[in-house]
């Protein structure tokens, strides 16, 4: 069998043979003939490595959502594309592949899409097409260094501006990188403010090579953006991407027949950091909620490299959350004393004096916040809340629009407005946020339950009723929900299935330690009874 290299800048092409060894490079290809196409990336300039990497980009998507995808590799018009596995997770959706470089629609061929075994967020899948499509540079992610440039490329989710999924580009830099990985196969961080729907998309050093492929973005991970959450919340900054070379390792463990990747690594030029290596644990730890070890983690990379920035943010969130408020500010200080411009620092010591009663203080650092950073739905969204606690009611409204204008999916911004709205006798705008909110997450039963609120308030007891029902039946020990279905069967003169409802919340209450409530639904069941 014939191996010809013709050089990096070159084409590569291989016949008949899996992986080779040349020297401390790495070849791997399919076993019938891929051409690899690198392009010379001379400059770090965000602009022309973002004309180099839109070609490389792709959308993927199925119904109202959306992820992103690179294209890795060629053979006899198919492309292989390599994305997150979660963009893939429901393999009855009906999956469409748009390439960035010409807008046109793709079929994917469903029995090619392929997971990864190892607890490894990463998948491909491949799509025929008579045009021609360049084909993406695998880096070294061992070389991406902290500090260095990191490039994501993909397709954001929709918002009520842009009713279309548009190309992105977002520059930032590598905040840490582990030989150690976390759940999923997660390993370098990087602050690039991902958008969602970007998951899957690549993520590329200055050379426009391919080191990561995004899966994890800040308001993914960490503010729960799709959940009804109504406290202030902070953010970590963290956008989370598995390494090319994890990818790599796994392609050889494949039989022949499976190969995928062409690609000629350039050799590793450096030692991952041990500062570097800590801070990802801790990320890890405390994505699991296990604040306590990622303190220690965060401590450790703080003490291997005093201006970790990241790490005090990160340990800062990590001290507010088991209660030490104190610990909290001094960390987010010294971070702020590191990198003053960080708007996320800012947000984050906002939590804290929120937490702590000083809403003037956080209203401060909030703004602040935003105003580096003009278009962060969570900072708008934190200071809405404290704008409603100071019934600061036009101020609250205004930022919840910029919330959603953000981030339209924020299914807490509709919960909450639409609470402002019930406050404000605003019925039809409540009921417009509440019935969004429940689009979003049917499984909602606080949106459910103020929907049948505003059903009971304009004299609709069956619809009422419903709604209720539904959010007893998400939610079986809910208390009020019961105490207002009472209500509501009141209204229909339905007696007997009012009394059922007082007695079993009645039941629950006793149950949950809220004596109070206990005996004022009592005292309402006794009186409805004649007891």
């Amino acid at each position: 069998m014939k191996v010809e290299l013709l050089g990096r800048d070159s084409m590569l092409k291989y016949r008949g043979l899996r992986i080779v060894k040349i020297g401390t490079l790495t070849v791997l290809f399919w076993p019938m003939l891929t051409v690899f196409s690198p392009r010379s990336v001379t400059s770090t300039d965000p602009v022309s490595i973002s004309k180099s990497v839109k070609p490389l980009t792709v959308l993927i998507e199925a119904d109202d959502e959306n992820g992103s995808g690179v294209l890795i590799a060629q053979r006899n018009g198919r492309y292989k594309v390599l994305t997150a596995a979660h963009v893939l997770a429901d393999r009855q959706k009906n999956y469409r592949i748009v390439t960035a470089k010409d807008g046109q629609q793709h079929q994917p061929i469903s029995s090619s899409i392929q997971s990864f075994s190892d607890n490894v967020d990463l998948a491909t899948v491949e799509f025929a097409s008579n045009n021609s499509y360049n084909i993406a540079k695998l880096g070294n992610s061992d070389n991406a260094a902290e500090g260095s440039p990191a490039f994501v490329s993909g397709f954001p989710r929709t918002t009520l501006a842009i009713t279309s999924s548009v190309y992105n580009f977002r520059e930032g830099r590598v905040v840490a990188n582990s030989p150690t990985p976390m759940a999923g196969g997660y390993a370098i961080i990087y602050s690039a403010r991902t958008l969602p729907g970007m998951s899957g998309g690549g993520v590329f050093n200055a050379d426009a090579e391919l080191i990561a492929i995004h899966g994890r973005g800040d308001i993914d991970a960490t503010s729960q953006a799709d959940e009804v959450n109504p406290n202030v919340r902070f953010k970590t900054g963290n956008d989370l991407g598995i390494p090319i070379n994890t990818f790599i390792k796994m392609v050889q463990k494949l039989p022949s027949s499976e190969t995928i990747v062409l690609a000629a690594q350039p050799p590793a030029t450096r030692q991952l950091s041990e500062s570097s290596s800590m801070f990802v644990q801790g990320v890890g730890r405390a994505l699991k909620l296990d604040h306590t070890g990622a303190i220690k983690n965060f401590t450790q990379a703080i003490f291997n490299n005093k201006r970790f920035a990241a790490a005090y943010l990160n340990r800062g969130i990590s001290k507010s959350e088991i209660g030490d408020e104190q610990g909290s500010l001094a960390d987010q200080a010294s971070s702020l004393a590191i990198d003053p411009n960080q708007s996320i620092a800012l947000l984050n010591r906002g939590v804290v004096r929120y937490r702590q009663g000083d809403k003037a203080g956080a209203l401060q650092d909030y703004t602040a916040a935003i105003k580096l950073q003009p278009d962060d739905p969570v900072a708008y969204y934190n200071r809405a809340i404290v704008h409603a606690e100071l019934q600061q009611s036009a101020a609250a409204l205004a930022d919840y629009d910029k919330v959603i204008e953000y981030q339209p999916r924020f299914v807490a911004a509709y919960y909450n407005r639409g609470l402002l709205h019930m406050l404000l006798n605003k019925t039809a705008e409540a009921f417009t946020d509440f019935d969004r909110a429940i689009e979003l997450k049917p499984n909602n039963p606080q949106a459910l339950l103020n929907r049948g609120n505003l059903q009971f308030q304009l004299g609709s007891g069956s619809r009422a009723i419903s709604d209720y029902s539904r959010a007893i039946a998400l939610k079986p020990d809910y208390a009020l929900a019961y105490v207002n279905r009472a209500s509501a069967y009141l209204k229909t003169r339905n007696t007997a299935a009012a009394l059922a409802d007082l007695q079993k919340a009645a039941q629950l209450y006793q149950e949950q330690g809220n004596s109070a409530k206990y005996q004022e639904v009592i005292d309402r069941y006794r009186k409805l009874s004649g007891n």
